[in-house]
């Protein structure tokens, strides 16, 4: 999964943290690799690192966001930082290895602070088939907000790659007695390896469609 300022519709403060927390909340589980919010049970190699950028916006809200992450023994490490003092911590490890056509099980620990304020603890699922063509990815975790008890949150997914350098996604995603967010993506990759491109829409009941754009731009024995 900057600092920078985010044009409302309104002047009003109270509202303008009430719209930073809904588009943060939307993207929630977020700090996947894009442009899926579903997360997925892989993290980068040995010494390897990456940095994802993206603009997200819903109505007249904008957001832009830069997470680098690094792999640094079995975890991958990750710290991003958003609009209004918007930032997200990550650790993600995976438990079991995906194989050519099999299932690999992770775990993600995720603490973001700023107007919304969260803490989660995600175990992703990953399904391989066709070949490693067709990914599904099944999430189950938990969420402690700030003045709210905890509730359970979920996520399932599945990307497609369907050309050389092109990919799509859907996916379903929410938390306990809160309604489901879905959103499909596209990803290319412009350079082998380096730099992928991607675009999203999701959209929750009752509010305006999020649409994203992002880039994940990766770096090889970075760390040595």
């Amino acid at each position: 999964m900057n600092s920078t300022s985010t044009r409302a519709a309104c002047a009003s403060p109270e509202l303008r943290a009430l719209l930073l927390a809904a588009g943060a909340l939307l993207a929630a589980p977020a700090w996947a690799g894009r442009p899926l919010a579903t997360d997925d049970a892989t993290i980068l190699d040995p010494h390897d690192c990456q940095v994802e950028a993206w603009h997200q916006h819903t109505g007249n809200l904008r957001e832009w966001w830069a997470m680098p992450a690094c792999r640094v023994g079995d975890w991958e490490l990750g710290a991003g930082k958003g609009q209004a003092r918007a930032a997200v911590l990550q650790a993600k490890t995976v438990l079991r290895t995906l194989g050519r056509d099999g299932w690999a099980l992770g775990l993600t620990l995720a603490s973001q602070h700023g107007a919304a304020r969260q803490d989660t603890v995600n175990f992703p699922l990953s399904m391989a088939f066709m070949n490693s063509a067709l990914l599904v990815h099944l999430n189950a975790g938990w969420m402690r907000q700030p003045a709210e008890a905890p509730r359970a949150t979920w996520s399932a997914g599945g990307e497609f790659a369907f050309a050389r350098r092109w990919s799509v996604s859907l996916e379903s995603y929410g938390s306990r007695h809160r309604a489901p967010t879905r959103q499909l993506g596209l990803r290319y990759t412009l350079i082998d390896n380096r730099l992928d491109m991607d675009a999203s829409v999701a959209k929750a009941p009752s509010s305006e469609p999020q649409l994203g754009f992002g880039l994940t731009w990766s770096l090889p024995h970075l760390l040595y």
